[in-house]
Parts: structure tokens; C-alpha cells; sequence
């Protein structure tokens, strides 16, 4: 199905994007191309998103075909509980539980278009410590059914308020036969999909 391969093309941009939150954690640089398309070039949507993925900057990745959207998101433990390394205190691990609770409501969090009518099937939110650096990463997937997808226009993102450390998303958006890449801030954190076609229709 292009469904799976659609989703399983995410997930291989959000586990590497994940893999690069380590990496590149000292890194406090930021990237500033807003919106780019690159249907049809997977290539270069996949680097330009590991090479944007530094602190301040999460990895959101979004697939969508009939009625289902899956989303997936990576973001460094700094940008959403202040610190980035696994939680030692009770107020730590304190943080990090509400935090798994925050993000497990995606529809508060992203904002779909209200129109879409999507409801959580499934929201699974851990943090990841990696072993050899001891950095930690957020890593959520959601599944989504919408009844009205043609609706979905686009997102007014409230993960900017909700966490005082992320400045910026790099999403990928595989729908249709495209991938296009847009980059939402704490600036501007709407994510306009009215030009796009999600289904390929």
C-alpha cells in the first residue's frame, strides 16, 4: 500500500532526525528557509531536515492519505523541559511526566483545522536518553482519523507557547504523490496546507 510506504518514509526521517538531535546538541545555530517544496525529491527533504535539527529546533513529520493522518515529532529534551539530560530529580521527572501529558493532546498542540473534524486514535509519547551522551529526546507519534480531510487547511501550532524553549519546527508533509518541507516558529506558527493536495485527488 503507498499508504505504508508513505508512512514508513516518515518514520525513517524522524528516527534519523532523532538520531541527529544528539549529535548535533551543541549546536545552537538556527535555519531560517521557511517553506520549500520538494515534491518528489525525498532526498533533499531528508537532509535539510537533519541538517536543521539543532537546539530550539524539533522535527515534525506529517503523512496523510483518506481519512487518516500520522504524525510524528522529535525534539531535543532542552527545548521541551529545559534541560537535556535524563531526569535525576523529583522535579525533573516531574517535568517530564506533564510533558508526556501535554503532548499526548496533538490536536491541542498542532491545531488541525477545526473543519477536519480529527479525533486521536493514538498518541504514544516517550523520552529517549541517549546512552553514550546522556542527551535526551521527546519522540511522540500520532494517528489521527479526520472525517472532512479535504478540510484540513492547515494548523495554528500552540507547541511554541506550551514549551518556552522551542523556536522552531521543520515539518515534512507527505501526501498526494509530494513532500514538501515548511519550517513553523515561534514567530510564525501557522502551517498553511490550502495549496496542497493531501490525497492526490
Amino acid at each position: 500500500m503507498r499508504f505504508a510506504t508513505t508512512i514508513a518514509a516518515a518514520a525513517a526521517l524522524s528516527l534519523a532526525a532523532a538520531s541527529a538531535i544528539a549529535g548535533d546538541s551543541h549546536n545552537h545555530g538556527h535555519s531560517h528557509d521557511h517553506s520549500h517544496d520538494h515534491s518528489d525529491d525525498h532526498g533533499d527533504g531528508e537532509k535539510r531536515q537533519l541538517d536543521a535539527h539543532v537546539h530550539g529546533e524539533g522535527v515534525l513529520n506529517i503523512a496523510v492519505e483518506g481519512g487518516e493522518l500520522q504524525m510524528e515529532l522529535a525534539s531535543p529534551g532542552a527545548d521541551i523541559v529545559g534541560f537535556e539530560t535524563k531526569p535525576e530529580t523529583d522535579e525533573q521527572k516531574a517535568a517530564v511526566e506533564a510533558a508526556k501529558k501535554t503532548l499526548s493532546d496533538p490536536i491541542a498542540v498542532f491545531g488541525p483545522s477545526a473543519a477536519a473534524n480529527c479525533e486521536i486514535e493514538k498518541a504514544d509519547v516517550k523520552l529517549h536518553v541517549e546512552e553514550e551522551t546522556g542527551h535526551s529526546e521527546f519522540h511522540a507519534e500520532y494517528h489521527l482519523d479526520c472525517a472532512n480531510m479535504d478540510e484540513l487547511k492547515g494548523m495554528q501550532v500552540t507547541y511554541f507557547d506550551l514549551f518556552e524553549g522551542a523556536e522552531a519546527l521543520e515539518v515534512t508533509v507527505l501526501g498526494g504523490d509530494s513532500q514538501t518541507a515548511f519550517e513553523v516558529t515561534r514567530d510564525a506558527p501557522s502551517l498553511d496546507l490550502s495549496g496542497l493536495d493531501l490525497n492526490g485527488s
